[in-house]
């Protein structure tokens, strides 16, 4: 979101002063007449390619990268497009031109690829680069540095070790984009590359096979489906299929994806990957406690939302939560944790922290009381108890997010059971993503720095502001060309501002109301910015989706003599 200023006329006159890649040498061909022509110059001698082929993945405790052999790109086309869609001019990267290139006075576009992307091979990946530029009269144009990323997904699936000894040797894992789909068995240790069809896509994944032994009854053939979002062009989801031995005495196939990014980080939502249990005849485990949710499913999340509250505010829906033991309770505890900052404050300031004894509350035991919570003597050695959280949904209900209420239940003998309630708030509002920079990061304006924005909703983008902060930038200068501090996408103040937006790139009313995917490119406009001075600038970006779930993201520049 990169915003001009200065008065109308100060703008125009940085549109023929800006300086960006052109030189100021101008050059004139024989019998050229420079009052007339309306020609300018493409000069790629200092056109330098690099491949950016190197991985990175994201910890908690921090990241490291894994790199792979350099990559050439020599034989890369070159394309140069115009603003009608026209391809002009195409060559080898190697073998391009010395003398400068004369293109008509207009918008364009320099196309770097390795090559045609497949919809799906093995060990294909294809680089390429996308690089915008202007042509001015009797002007020269410098393109200077490119570097080229990954074009297309790629996928990989292991295998943890102790997978064979579980699972039989029909054990398949397929990936499927659209149409196209890849089978990865226990020997199949290539890479498969998907085309990104759409700008955000899903991965479909399907496991099937059978289970080397099972209980007496049960049918050893499965399978299991899942999927990944938010999959998009440049990234590498590496898939593991490993095997949990759960405490209540279950087999666990589960999936693990690694946040392996090129040049990006990735978020990955695990939440909705595919977890099967096999039931182990083992005797020592059948009498575990229970852990349920009276009346319902408490391995189903549970979404809130306003039809689920009454006139004043209290949920209508049970909330009751029952632990029992044939052997007698010796131990609960209870895990809070929650996708919103907000609400862990607001816990941590009740004076209840994450993770609670039941049994042993401490000086949180007065608070439990007094939510009627049972504790101590109320558990220990009884054969069940009962708690109600009915009462807790209504504070519950002001956080968007997912709140998760993990309950471990030990009795008497030692034998331990574990379930986790799951409660969603909203829809925890779209995604922003700054393509090729971090959106939480400022950056100081150059010409490397490019602005494209995708904002990507599930339900539906319902509304989009975009407030600007700014040290240099007036109201009244924003005045001065058709633009305020306070932007609203979806309904523009007035035709003006609406055109202006217009003019700038940004979509405006049907083209963001109610779409799912809305991404817009404003980097011709950055250097606009130079002539109003030092300073940072911030674009605040309020986005609401149709579920009532709000992102705000920042886009936050500086300009820097």
């Amino acid at each position: 979101m990169k915003i001009f200023n200065k008065i109308a006329m100060t703008l125009l006159l940085a549109a023929t002063m800006a300086t960006g890649c052109v030189d100021d040498d101008i050059r004139y061909q024989s019998g050229e007449n420079p009052d007339t022509d309306n020609i300018g110059y493409l000069s790629l001698s200092g056109l330098n390619v690099s491949v950016l082929s190197d991985t990175e993945i994201i910890t908690g405790s921090g990241s490291a990268h894994a790199t792979r052999a350099a990559v050439s790109a020599d034989n890369f086309t070159v394309e140069i497009i115009n603003s009608a869609g026209e391809k002009l001019h195409s060559f080898k990267y190697s073998e391009c031109p010395a003398e400068p290139i004369a293109l008509d006075v207009g918008n364009y576009t320099l196309n770097i690829f390795s090559g045609e992307i497949p919809m799906m091979a093995w060990e294909s990946p294809t680089y390429g680069a996308t690089k915008e530029f202007q042509i001015r009269r009797l002007q020269e144009t410098a393109i200077g540095k490119v570097v080229c990323k990954l074009s297309n997904i790629k996928v990989s699936v292991e295998y943890s070790s102790d997978v064979a000894e579980v699972l039989a040797d029909n054990t398949n894992v397929n990936v499927a984009l659209g149409s196209n789909s890849a089978d990865f068995n226990f020997s199949e240790n290539r890479a498969a590359y998907f085309k990104a069809v759409e700008a955000v896509n899903q991965l479909n994944l399907t496991i099937t096979g059978s289970f080397r032994e099972v209980a007496e009854g049960q049918s050893s053939n499965f399978e299991m489906t899942s999927k990944i979002n938010n999959v998009k062009a440049g990234q590498w989801r590496k898939i593991t299929i490993i095997i949990e031995h759960a405490s209540d005495g279950n087999i666990d196939v589960r999936v693990e994806v690694e946040n392996w990014v090129f040049d990006e980080t990735i978020s990955v939502e695990t939440s909705s990957l595919l977890v099967e249990s096999v039931i182990v005849d083992d005797e020592d485990t059948k009498d575990a406690p229970q852990i349920i949710w009276v009346d319902n499913d408490i391995d189903k999340e549970l979404t809130l939302n306003d039809s689920m509250f009454d006139e004043y505010g209290d949920c209508k829906v049970p909330v009751r939560i029952k632990v029992s033991a044939v052997n007698l309770l010796a131990g609960l505890k209870v895990n809070m944790a929650s996708t919103n900052a907000e609400f862990m404050n607001a816990l941590t300031a009740s004076g209840l922290a994450s993770e609670i004894d039941m049994c042993n509350p401490g000086s949180a035991s007065a608070i439990l009381g007094a939510l009627g919570y049972p504790t101590g003597n109320s558990i220990v050695g009884k054969e069940s108890v009962t708690f109600n959280m009915q009462p807790q949904m209504k504070q519950l209900a002001e956080y968007n997010g997912t709140h998760t209420f993990t309950i471990t239940a030990t009795d008497e003998k030692g034998r331990e059971s574990v379930k986790t309630l799951t409660i969603k708030v909203g829809a925890g509002g779209p995604t922003v993503t700054w393509v090729g920079f971090d959106i939480d990061t400022r950056y100081e304006i150059s010409d490397e720095l490019t602005a494209k924005i995708e904002v990507t909703s599930e339900v539906g983008i319902t509304g989009f502001v975009v407030d600007i902060k700014s040290d240099v930038l007036s109201d009244s200068a924003l005045q001065g060309v058709g633009l305020a501090a306070h932007l609203d996408l979806v309904n523009p103040a007035s035709e003006d501002i609406n055109t202006s937006l217009t003019n700038l790139g940004f979509p405006t009313r049907e083209k963001v109301l109610n779409q799912k995917s809305v991404s817009f490119d404003i980097t011709t406009f950055l250097s606009l910015l130079d002539i109003t001075g030092n300073g940072n600038h911030d674009f605040v970006m309020t986005i609401t989706d149709a579920n009532g779930g709000t992102t705000v993201k920042t886009l936050m520049l500086s300009d820097v003599d």
